[in-house]
């Protein structure tokens, strides 16, 4: 990155007597973040460009751990976005990795873009 902008802000702060005192959330970042949100987005497509986040979080000047929070977060703002929908069809594909052969399912919507994952499951047994 060729420039560096730094924002120094002194946020104000809030006593609540059922929550104690809270940091009001500025409106160019996100919660808990170091980060502004039009950072955030470039640096997601950075990591999506790059084949690991070692990479990306050399390119960005960031720590691994950095550039892991920011993906998390991404992926936090986009579940929330996700509307639960019913899916009329779904395929299921099973894979397998390790020499343990743990199964993990994946359910892609068919007729649609959208990829669920039901996360790694029992190892299969039987024939």
């Amino acid at each position: 990155m060729q420039f560096t902008t730094e924002l120094v802000a002194r946020l104000p702060r809030c006593r609540c007597a059922d929550h104690g005192v809270k940091t009001i959330v500025p409106p160019w970042a996100g919660k808990h973040s170091r980060f502004a949100l039009f950072f955030e987005a470039f640096a997601i497509e950075v990591l999506q460009a790059c084949r690991t986040v070692k990479a990306a979080a050399s390119l960005l000047g960031l720590s691994w751990d950095s550039a892991q929070r920011i993906m998390d977060r991404a992926v936090e703002r986009g579940l929330e976005r996700r509307e639960a929908t019913p899916i009329p069809h779904v395929g299921i594909d099973e894979k397998s990795f390790g020499k343990e052969h743990d199964y993990g399912k994946n359910s892609p919507a068919n007729g649609t873009s959208t990829t669920m994952s039901t996360g790694v499951s029992e190892p299969m047994s039987g024939s």
